[in-house]
């Protein structure tokens, strides 16, 4: 079984969160969604990095991407 870093773990964790937000019928605003807002990284002063974690904008855009990929998919167009 091969092992996954923490930070590749983390952007699949966000990724995951952001298909459930828009099922759930959060907007595309990852600032909506409580439980990405619990990850780790949201913690952290602004720009502040941990060797061997994603950043928050890899976050961030990990969640985002999913979102939108579930959107298209959908054919709702949701905004």
């Amino acid at each position: 079984m091969k092992k996954i870093s923490l930070k590749t773990a983390q952007i699949a964790e966000a990724s995951n969160l952001g298909s459930l937000a828009f099922k759930n019928g959060i907007n595309c605003a990852p600032c909506l969604d409580a439980n990405l807002l619990k990850m780790p990284a949201f913690s952290r002063q602004i720009g502040e990095k941990v060797s061997g974690q994603a950043t928050t904008i890899e976050i961030m855009k990990a969640w985002i991407s999913s979102w939108h990929r579930e959107n298209l998919a959908a054919n709702e167009f949701v905004y």
